[in-house]
C-alpha cells in the first residue's frame, strides 16, 4: 500500500498487526474490525440509497442493536477470530447508516417500502460476508479492492456527516427566526385582530359600509 494511504489509515485505526489481514505478505493499514466498519460504510450506504426502506419501529430497533453490539465486541467479552471483527465492525456501519439517513428514508421511502425493506434486510445480511471475503482472497487484489471499498465508507461518513450537521445549523435558524418574529410580532397580531373586529362590527350593523361619524356644527 501507498506510504499515503497508511499514513491516512493510521489516523482512524490502531493498525494492530495482530489483528490486521496480510495480503502477499504485506499488513492491510487496517485492523479488521475497522476494515469491517468503513467497508461496511459504503455498502450499507449504497443498499440504503438504493433499495430506501421504510425505517420503522422495528427497523430502527434491528440497527440500534447493531450499533450496540460493537461494544462487547470492541472489549473483548465474546471470543473472536478476524473474521468476526470484521462482521461486527460491518453491523456497526449498517446502524450508523441507517440512523444518519433515517429522516431522508422517511420522506423517499416509496409506496411498496415493505418489499423493500425484505429485500434490504436480505442484502444487509448477505453484505456482511463482503469485507471477509475480500480478505480472503489472494494477492493485492483484495487488498486494493477492501482499500477502495474503505476509501468510499470513509467518503461516506463525510458526506453523511456534514449533511446531518447542515440540517441541524438549518433547524437551529429557523428556531431562532422563529422566536424573533414571535418576540416582535404581538402589537401588529393586535392591530390584526383589531382590523378584524372592526370588519366583523360593521358587517354586523347591515350591508355596505358602516356610516361615519359626523362632526357637531
Amino acid at each position: 500500500m501507498p506510504p499515503a494511504l497508511d499514513r491516512l489509515f493510521g489516523l482512524l485505526c490502531g493498525q494492530d498487526p495482530a489483528r490486521s489481514w496480510v495480503f502477499a505478505g504485506e499488513a492491510f493499514p487496517l485492523c479488521a474490525r475497522c476494515a469491517g466498519i468503513y467497508a461496511g460504510l459504503a455498502l450499507a450506504t449504497v443498499l440504503l440509497v438504493a433499495l430506501r426502506p421504510r425505517p420503522t419501529r422495528a427497523f430502527l430497533g434491528a440497527h440500534g442493536l447493531c450499533l450496540l453490539q460493537i461494544a462487547p465486541m470492541g472489549l473483548g467479552l465474546v471470543p473472536q477470530g478476524p473474521a468476526l471483527r470484521a462482521a461486527s465492525g460491518h453491523a456497526f456501519a449498517l446502524g450508523l447508516a441507517a440512523f444518519l439517513l433515517a429522516g431522508w428514508l422517511e420522506r423517499r421511502a416509496p409506496a411498496g417500502a415493505r418489499a423493500r425493506s425484505r429485500a434490504y434486510a436480505c442484502a444487509a445480511a448477505l453484505s456482511l460476508a463482503a469485507t471477509p471475503a475480500l480478505a480472503w482472497a489472494s494477492g493485492r487484489v483484495g487488498a486494493w479492492a477492501l482499500a477502495a471499498l474503505s476509501l468510499a465508507g470513509l467518503g461516506a461518513l463525510c458526506g453523511l456527516a456534514g449533511l446531518q450537521a447542515v440540517r441541524l445549523a438549518a433547524s437551529i435558524a429557523a428556531r431562532r427566526s422563529r422566536k424573533l418574529w414571535t418576540s416582535s410580532c404581538p402589537s401588529a397580531m393586535r392591530t390584526a385582530y383589531a382590523w378584524d373586529a372592526d370588519r366583523a362590527r360593521s358587517r354586523s350593523d347591515g350591508p355596505g359600509r358602516p356610516p361615519r361619524l359626523q362632526s357637531s356644527p
